[in-house]
């Protein structure tokens, strides 16, 4: 025997009541969202059905409304409508204003954490706001005293702008067709280790999102396996895929580079281990360009211009004394520049200050009775000469290589055409030209004997971007296309290369449009090796500028006055001063239970 399926419960939804506007005279209800409103009461009745506003009118209210009739009960429940509405107002002004005081209050602190300024500079700010008030527009400050920017609520605001920025980054994350690294480490004023990740993601239309992925801190030891578990968690926490990992890049470390013990040889090992594809590996090209401009050893200048500055700069005696006979002269500058080696540009800087003071210090040396006779030298005099030219040089390319967004062949491009540079001096110094270095062309062309030294340089370029020229060839693919031979190309491209360069309407595209518009506007269907390589090139780091952008942020926020920040507050702090997304404060505000939270 059969036995019979269950009967659904019905439910109110599914009975599609409306209200009928009848019940406004009949019982003195309306219609708020959906539901049934008594105008006397404000009780709500979820059910709209007759008998249960007709139950509520008799229980409550009939012995006080059933003498007006017609017109005046008319006028009444016109009378209840008014009231209900003014109340309505009322609670949705101060709703309103309550919401925009906790708005504002969400982007002030955002203001305050994208400057790097301290969660206590709330207070500070709210004062200047409230005087701002007081003597401009009166009217508002009431509304101003609601404010609330004091050290917790801006805690509070950072840390759930920082968490909103990072969901914003997931949900971008997941739309990536491939990614890649940037990572980096440096030690805080409290000494310890602060590895910076930064990801760099390509979605299918072309669009590049890069951002900071994480800070991490390490407590303990800074080898590769440790660095190596701390990239991992990163990659976990964010919920990337792994196969999705296309290139790495960092500073040139023991610990990063190694393939045995070093971080290079852990994800090597990951790789095959999952049968994943590597990894390129880029060592930092700036920071590679700095090493090789530390090559260039000028002992006997540096040791001299080093030591004079520094005989100058450590008394202060004869810091005043020098500054004030640098004014008495009206000279161009007013002090000589300490040389820092942790900056990539303070050799140049240093050398170029001491060669257009050199007068002057030679004065002020004299009338303090130093002797320094290399200063009077004339050979010395050339060296400084052609070390404050080539080191002008090597700093300029440095500023080329550093910036964000940069791709990879943009920093090869430029890289390839600085040696290009070094062969045309080398030739027009051979000839005693001087037309590049202006400083060296005050000497006599005779006795010059530098083509060695960029001889030297030259061989060192090449040297330490040998690495970076492996991938070449599929950089050209990238940024190139038409340029490539296809016969020289591996097998997948080279099908591809033939269709694209015989389309003229595409040659048209790539001469007419950014290099990112054109491979946008590229056939999937049409050109899928190609397309997947422009993919793979379009979010490869070359360098770990970003990462060093946010250690100078890093030196400001967690500085000797907060040295017991945080390393949760300090991570919070980092992601909203170095990103380029807009936090949504609407949804911010919006998810708030209470928009005014005590202090």
């Amino acid at each position: 025997m059969n036995t019979p399926l269950p009967k659904k419960a019905r439910t109110v939804s599914d009975e599609n009541r409306r209200f009928n506007t009848e019940w406004e005279l009949d019982f003195f209800f309306i219609e708020k969202e959906g539901r049934c409103c008594c105008l006397l009461c404000n009780k709500i009745i979820t059910v709209m059905k007759r008998s249960n506003l007709e139950r509520h009118y008799r229980s409550l209210h009939s012995s006080s409304l059933d003498k007006y009739k017609e017109h005046a009960r008319e006028a009444k429940l016109e009378s209840l409508k008014r009231n209900y509405r003014t109340q309505t107002n009322i609670f949705t002004r101060i709703v309103n204003e309550s919401r925009d005081v906790t708005l504002t209050s969400y982007k002030l602190s955002h203001l305050l954490a994208s400057r790097m300024r301290p969660y206590t500079d709330g207070e500070i700010l709210k004062q200047g706001i409230l005087l701002f008030t007081e003597n401009c527009c009166p009217t508002s400050t009431q509304k101003a005293t609601k404010l609330q920017l004091s050290n917790d609520t801006v805690t509070r605001r950072v840390e759930c702008i920082s968490n909103d920025l990072r969901e914003q980054l997931m949900s971008e994350s997941k739309n990536f067709v491939c990614y890649s690294i940037a990572l980096d480490g440096t030690k805080d004023i409290a000494n310890i280790e602060q590895l910076a990740f930064f990801i760099r993601g390509v979605k299918p239309d072309f669009t590049i999102t890069e951002e900071l992925l994480s800070i991490r801190s390490l407590h303990g030891s800074t080898k590769g396996a440790e660095i190596f578990q701390q990239m991992m968690t990163v990659l976990k926490d964010a919920e990337l895929d792994p196969a999705k990992l296309v290139g790495v890049a960092t500073d040139g470390a023991p610990s990063m580079l190694g393939l045995g013990e070093g971080l290079q040889g852990h994800i090597t090992r990951w790789r095959q281990a999952e049968e994943l594809k590597p990894v390129v590996w880029h060592h930092c090209i700036v920071h590679q360009e700095n090493v090789v401009a530390k090559s260039l050893k000028f002992k006997h200048v540096t040791d001299i211009v080093f030591s004079t500055v520094n005989w100058i700069r450590a008394n202060a005696l004869n810091h005043r004394q020098f500054k004030q006979f640098l004014v008495d002269i009206n000279a161009d500058y007013g002090d000589v520049i300490i040389f820092t080696a942790v900056r990539w540009l303070s050799r140049s800087s240093v050398i170029k200050r001491f060669h257009a003071l050199l007068p002057e210090i030679r004065t002020f040396l004299q009338e303090k009775g130093e002797d320094v006779p290399q200063l009077n030298d004339n050979q010395w005099l050339q060296d400084l000469a052609f070390f404050v030219d080539i080191t002008g040089h090597l700093a300029h390319l440095n500023l080329q290589l550093q910036g964000k967004d940069k791709m990879c062949h943009e920093l090869f491009a430029t890289f390839t055409a600085f040696t290009s540079k070094l062969e045309l001096w080398i030739s027009q110094l051979q000839r005693g030209s001087t037309l590049h270095f202006p400083t060296l062309a005050e000497f006599s062309a005779s006795s010059f004997s530098y083509t060695e030294v960029l001889v030297d340089l030259k061989v060192e370029f090449d040297h330490r971007f040998k690495d970076f020229k492996t991938s070449i060839e599929e950089l050209h693919f990238f940024f190139a296309p038409f340029q490539c031979n296809p016969s020289d190309a591996p097998a997948q491209y080279q099908l591809e290369l033939i269709d694209l360069q015989a389309d003229i309407s595409l040659k048209t595209a790539f001469h007419g449009n950014s290099l990112i518009d054109f491979w946008r506007r590229m056939p999937q269907k049409t050109f899928p090796q190609l397309l997947e390589n422009a993919y793979r090139q379009a979010c490869i780091f070359g360098s770990t500028y970003t990462c060093e952008m946010v250690f100078s942020k890093l030196i400001r926020i967690k500085s000797k006055f907060r040295s017991r920040l945080t390393d949760s507050h300090m991570t919070q702090l980092l992601q909203v001063a170095s990103t380029t997304m807009t936090p949504r404060f609407d949804s911010l505000v919006d998810s708030q239970k209470q928009f005014q939270q005590s202090h």
